[in-house]
């Protein structure tokens, strides 16, 4: 069960049980831009899910990708793409719609529920391995992949997840995230990933995290790589999970190739088809 560490004064009450619908056959075979999205019952409203089918028969791996709190974007499409081209299944869930718009009101996010759904909806999947399923989340959805619980997850690509957060430097702030998580031991492989420009700090306090984390963990600095540096669009904004206040999306292709090339041998993918 998935530990609840914020939000604990917000309680779901579900009454009964609901049967899981499962994915449509050909979902998963059609191109990303045009899968479908679907929902699924969580304790408080629909769950929007988006899924892509490992092509063949059989059970194969799959990535659980957690956007960042942009909602889903170019991110989780790219990378859906990228793993169900290297026979992954490939799951988008959307934390956003509907539970929050923005930084400001983030922290109305109780994400535990949703999580525990969206893995029970894909450990259902005819196509998928329940004990092969990949974590990876950019920003906020990294920054879950830290708080949340390692089982069921056979290993974590974590894309920039607000290192500040999970250091012992951190300013006193309400009490979200905290550095216990990184000296916790990882029991499952992580790699994390960020730029060494990104304004959240993360070429310096990630290395930080790094120092309390122990287990199989592995990581990439990217020279010249920004917040979202593997993202489509270039947009400044506030966040107080930044040290400074405020932060910036910035596209990089070259940044997005080396990150491709890391998470490509961390999980020893093949070549895409």
């Amino acid at each position: 069960m998935f530990k609840r560490a914020f939000l604990v004064s917000l309680v779901f009450v579900l009454v009964g049980c609901e049967t899981l619908p499962t994915a449509n056959s050909d979902s998963g075979t059609a191109a990303i831009a045009s899968a479908a999205w679907f929902s699924i019952p969580t304790p408080d409203r629909p769950l929007p899910l988006k899924f892509l089918r490992a092509k063949g028969e059989g059970k194969s791996p799959a990535v659980f990708l957690v956007h960042g709190t942009n909602g889903p974007d170019a991110r989780t499409d790219h990378w859906a793409k990228f793993f169900n081209e290297r026979g992954y299944n490939a799951l988008i869930v959307d934390f956003k719609t509907g539970r929050y718009t923005g930084p400001q009101d983030r922290d109305n996010l109780y994400p535990y529920p949703l999580i525990e759904r969206a893995q029970a909806w894909l450990a259902q999947q005819p196509s998928v391995d329940p004990n092969n399923v990949v974590w990876m989340g950019f920003s906020l959805g990294g920054t879950l992949g830290m708080i949340t619980e390692q089982q069921p997850w056979s290993s974590f690509v974590l894309f920039y997840p607000a290192c500040w957060n999970f250091t012992k430097t951190q300013q006193p702030k309400p009490p979200r995230y905290w550095a216990y998580h990184a000296e916790k031991p990882r029991d499952k492989p992580t790699l994390v990933v960020w730029g060494k420009d990104d304004e959240y700090g993360e070429d310096k306090y990630c290395p930080e995290m790094l120092k309390l984390m122990s287990g199989p963990v592995d990581s990439l600095a990217i020279e010249n790589a920004h917040h979202g540096f593997d993202g489509n669009i270039t947009v400044s904004f506030k966040d107080s999970a930044s040290p400074t206040g405020s932060s910036s999306l910035r596209p990089n292709q070259a940044a997005r190739k080396a990150a491709e090339d890391k998470v490509a041998d961390f999980l020893k993918l093949g070549k895409g088809s």
